[in-house]
């Protein structure tokens, strides 16, 4: 079974925009590092997946491990990466909190690789009521560095005892949407190769640049039609997917259900 994105580029190339128009528009890359398809899909991957993962990313709870640990220094904090199967080969989009398990606040044995006595121990479990106590929706002392990969700002204790809650992506192939939202995700997709298309070459169409044998008036006139793909790609977001992706995805359908919304995709 095709993936979406798959299903979305060979529509977008096949029906969704003319081949000519797609060659003209990227054909500075094109041929020299990448193809069509690796073109179509970076855009969809980097605008339709990145704006619906940051609308509707599922929040979880990841217990921290010391094998996810990447440099610890006493006095500055702790970098740590999640590995990919942690996260069902998801992204972090955001650390939303850092917080202690509690079943280990009172076992202090945890804190024996790294304390040398009571005044070290009595300063982890001051950080663990700082970290307990730290909002839901605040990511005060946490930076993000990279893919999966954040910093603990002034905390360089075991991390056994931690777990963070993070916003996390999509699947990078979306196997959570339905079949029967493909048709509308690849028009959403459509919309954002347009919307691409329309900003990266339209100043260039205006000075009457010509490459390659390109007949410009046409492409000038097709391309032209695209100007309002910014404007309908966010009211689609806004307005259809944000509901599509709820209903396609498990974690959604059962926060839609607690709230009695019926079902209308």
């Amino acid at each position: 079974m095709t993936n979406p994105i798959t299903y979305a580029v060979e529509r977008i190339k096949r029906s969704g925009i003319p081949k000519e128009v797609l060659n003209f528009a990227f054909m500075d890359i094109i041929g020299n590092v990448e193809t069509i398809d690796s073109v179509l899909e970076g855009i969809i991957r980097r605008t339709a997946l990145q704006d619906i993962s940051d609308a509707v990313g599922d929040k979880v709870y990841i217990p921290l491990k010391e094998d996810y640990v990447v440099k610890r220094d006493v006095g500055i904090g702790t970098v740590i990466r999640i590995p990919s199967e942690a996260l069902q080969h998801k992204s972090i989009l955001e650390v939303l909190q850092v917080t202690r398990n509690t079943m280990f606040y009172s076992n202090t044995q945890f804190f024996g690789r790294y304390d040398t006595g009571s005044n070290m121990e009595s300063e982890a479990m001051k950080m663990m009521d700082n970290l307990s106590s730290a909002s839901v929706e605040s990511s005060a002392g946490v930076i993000m560095l990279g893919k999966n990969t954040f910093f603990i700002r002034d905390y360089y204790y075991t991390i056994d005892i931690l777990s963070a809650l993070v916003k996390v992506s999509y699947h990078e192939n979306l196997p959570e949407l339905s079949s029967a939202a493909k048709p509308k995700w690849f028009k959403f997709c459509k919309l954002a190769v347009e919307m691409e298309i329309y900003n990266k070459v339209i100043v260039m169409l205006d000075e009457g640049a010509i490459s390659q044998g390109h007949n410009i008036g046409m492409l000038k006139t097709k391309i032209e039609s695209y100007e309002s793909a910014e404007e309908q790609y966010y009211e689609m977001l806004e307005n259809e997917m944000y509901k599509i992706m709820m209903f396609s995805d498990k974690n959604g359908i059962r926060k839609i259900a607690k709230m009695g919304v019926p079902n209308t995709y």
